[in-house]
């Protein structure tokens, strides 16, 4: 519904878009979200936003990742132009970021992509990933004087089975 939204709104835009944004939107639409140039910003600022486009399934996941982020005190802002850099994600992506890094200030990032595993061949699993720069976070810890663990072992292990007791373990 997003990409049909999209593609309806930027129809008429086309010849005001980057050459860049002009390819990307045959090959994927949802990269033009990441360009860069202030052109096409300005054109993007008043495109549909993928939130007001989510199937109730979506909505409901949706609501419960901010739950899960509220209820761990962690900070976090909606994005609604983010895009990872590789186009098979099919759900929720994420960036991690820290503000003293400046332009480059991503540490991780990731998503889902529940159709990966599939097209490589494997059999129809959904799955979730994710990299993170260890030179960047690095740069983070010791802008903020953290000093990394020489060793590092886990405590306590949680398996939550049902909602409840996910939220609980969370």
């Amino acid at each position: 519904v997003f990409r049909k939204r999209l593609d309806e709104y930027l129809s008429d835009k086309l010849a005001n878009l980057c050459p860049d944004c002009q390819r990307r939107r045959q090959r994927n639409i949802f990269r033009l979200l990441d360009c860069k140039k202030e052109s096409c910003q300005e054109i993007l600022r008043a495109s549909p936003q993928s939130l007001e486009s989510l199937c109730r399934s979506c909505q409901l996941h949706e609501e419960k990742l901010e739950e899960y982020l509220r209820l761990s005190s962690i900070p976090y802002e909606l994005d609604k132009n983010l895009v990872r850099g590789l186009d098979y994600y099919t759900g929720t992506v994420f960036e991690v970021s820290h503000q003293a890094l400046g332009a480059q200030d991503a540490i991780a990032g990731g998503g889902r992509y529940d159709t990966l595993i599939e097209e490589l061949g494997g059999p129809a699993l959904p799955a979730i990933g994710f990299a993170c720069g260890v030179e960047r976070l690095m740069a983070a810890m010791e802008r903020e004087g953290i000093s990394p663990p020489l060793e590092f072992k886990p405590d306590v292990y949680i398996i939550a089975l049902g909602e409840k007791e996910r939220r609980k373990g969370f």
